[in-house]
């Protein structure tokens, strides 16, 4: 399961409507936007073994095209595992296009807390 992380008072902000000058409709089509984002990453994700049997939490920033490739994606922060975040960072940036376009007015970067969620990682 993955969780989208808004920064108070930053572009970054995505599902707290009204925060950072963002409001109505635009904050609707963004929270809209954010969640297939998050059903596409969880699913895209899950299919990558070394991924997917990892228990770990990061923090990445990333963009996504008008075409929906996932784009200039870096570490915020670290699960404390420099290779799983490289296979992190990495699988991110290689995924195949999103079929949904992101809105034309989306506020770059987002920032997005992707979590392991097993029953064998610790709570």
């Amino acid at each position: 399961m993955f969780g989208l992380l808004g920064k108070p008072g930053g572009h970054e902000l995505l599902l707290t409507v009204g925060g950072g000058g963002i409001a109505g409709g635009a904050a609707i089509r963004f929270r809209q936007f954010a969640g297939e984002l998050q059903s596409y990453l969880k699913s895209e994700l899950n299919r990558i073994p070394e991924i997917l049997q990892s228990c770990y939490t990061v923090q990445v920033r990333l963009q996504v095209s008008a075409a929906g490739s996932i784009e200039n994606v870096t570490l915020v922060e670290s699960s404390g595992r420099r290779a799983l975040d490289a296979q992190i960072i990495a699988a991110l940036g290689a995924l195949p296009p999103m079929a949904q376009a992101p809105p034309a007015d989306m506020p770059w970067p987002i920032r997005l807390r992707v979590t392991s969620h097993r029953a064998s990682c610790n709570p």
